[in-house]
């Protein structure tokens, strides 16, 4: 997925990746994460509807939202 987007946006510099979060741990070592940003989207009813890890944003998100606003 991330190649794909790569390749769709044209990047030409180098993009690293910690596939196998060792970055992640080394850096969770010195500075604790005490959380990760995620959009979620719950219904009237207190339904967990949409949630994705990351904060809100792009089309693609926003077009999920309108659809289940129209549900």
């Amino acid at each position: 997925q991330v190649k794909d987007y790569i390749d769709k946006e044209g990047f030409t510099f180098s993009i690293p990746i910690d596939s196998d979060n060792k970055a992640l741990i080394e850096y969770n070592n010195i500075y604790p994460i005490t959380g990760i940003p995620t959009t979620f989207m719950i219904d009237r009813e207190g339904i967990i509807r949409y949630a994705r890890p990351g904060a809100f944003q792009g089309e693609e998100q926003l077009k999920a939202f309108i659809a289940l606003l129209d549900e």
